[in-house]
């Protein structure tokens, strides 16, 4: 079998790490000129825990990362609950530099398995075979594996909500921050989490109907701005931005033929359960194990229960971070009586637990 994979980001490596274990030809093309100019960070939850082991990973993982076991949930600045982050085993999430990730990934596939500076300029695919164009050559496979992100997926399939992220890490090593937290304004929320050397990551997405900033028009000045000054060592001390709209999929495409997509590719989600990551990792370990399988798109529609049960809770999280009076003050009482429980979600693979 021959495997040509779209993509060096976190799905796209860790399928070529599962198929180098399997001793399978593959290659990995992709269209940045290294893996190591990412600056943001990114959570791993404890669900994704197994693939980290299946790849004998996991002690490198840790030893780049921070490991919390609790999210604490803020209004405002004000304390209203601590939600726990494990799974069964106790394992929490994990908070590490995106480039590290993808460097720890990288470091179990050779060098040549990695095409840099390559464009896929068109793909098409019979019942038994697939051919790829790239950087202007024709190249033919048994499978190819899409994890090119939002930009393998149509524009029928995606939907562009009102949202707005910005991801950065910050050089500030408040006590705080040395903690996961999510704080909740009208209009937006504010996630934070430690990283190593006493960084500390963070996200902000807000309601652009709300706060109607240009996207263009984002900067350190505006967070503060938007959330009332309450972070100003956080933002100020800050390498720049990341920006982007947000969009999710109306549904999961895992393609036809001999493609397959994965990760965002296939059903790209909010960012409101910060699942991305361990989502991509998970379907790398699916299609490992489905990977001889005839009937691979029909293996990977077992999935679709947990993914639209996935995409239904980061949508109704939005709403519910984002209240603002009176209705906030509903949510905090309610979420001081009752404390949400997640163990659907991390104690889950690739279904949903019955």
């Amino acid at each position: 079998m021959k495997v040509i994979i779209g993509g060096a980001g976190i799905t796209g490596l860790a399928v070529g790490a599962y198929l180098e274990k399997k001793e399978i030809d593959y290659k990995i093309f992709e269209r940045s000129d290294n893996i190591s100019n990412s600056t943001t960070a990114i959570q791993l939850a404890s669900n994704c825990r197994f693939v980290l082991r299946e790849l004998n990973l996991l002690d490198d993982i840790k030893q780049l990362s921070i490991e919390q076991s609790s999210l604490n949930v803020y209004s405002e600045d004000r304390h209203i609950t601590n939600i726990s982050v494990t799974n069964s085993s106790k394992e929490g999430t994990l908070f590490i530099r995106r480039k590290d990730l993808l460097s720890t990934i990288a470091s179990l596939i050779p060098t040549d398995k990695i095409s840099y500076s390559s464009t896929i300029e068109n793909i098409s695919s019979t019942e038994h075979s697939v051919d790829v164009g790239i950087n202007n050559k024709q190249l033919r496979s048994d499978l190819f594996v899409g994890s090119l992100g939002q930009q393998s997926l149509a524009p029928s399939d995606l939907t562009k909500t009102n949202t707005i992220a910005c991801w950065g890490i910050s050089n500030t090593n408040e006590s705080i921050f040395q903690e996961f937290n999510n704080f909740l304004f009208s209009g937006l929320n504010l996630v934070t989490y430690p990283l190593t050397y006493d960084q500390t990551a963070f996200t902000l997405v807000f309601d652009s109907t709300k706060h109607q900033v240009p996207i263009n028009e984002i900067t350190l000045e505006v967070l503060n701005l938007i959330t009332k000054n309450k972070f100003i060592s956080l933002f100020d001390s800050s390498a720049p931005l990341i920006t982007k709209h947000i969009y999710t999929s109306k549904k999961n495409t895992w393609g036809s033929k001999r493609i397959i997509n994965i990760g965002d590719a296939a059903h790209t989600l909010t960012p409101h359960l910060a699942q991305g990551g361990a989502q991509g990792l998970i379907d790398a370990a699916f299609l490992n194990l489905n990977i001889n399988n005839e009937n691979i798109h029909d293996c990977f529609y077992k999935r679709n229960q947990l993914l639209n049960t996935l995409r239904s809770e980061a949508n109704a999280n939005k709403f519910r971070y984002q209240l603002g009076q009176p209705f906030k003050l509903l949510r905090n009482i309610y979420l001081k009586l009752h404390n949400p429980n997640y163990s659907w979600l991390f104690d889950s693979k690739y279904e949903l637990k019955h």
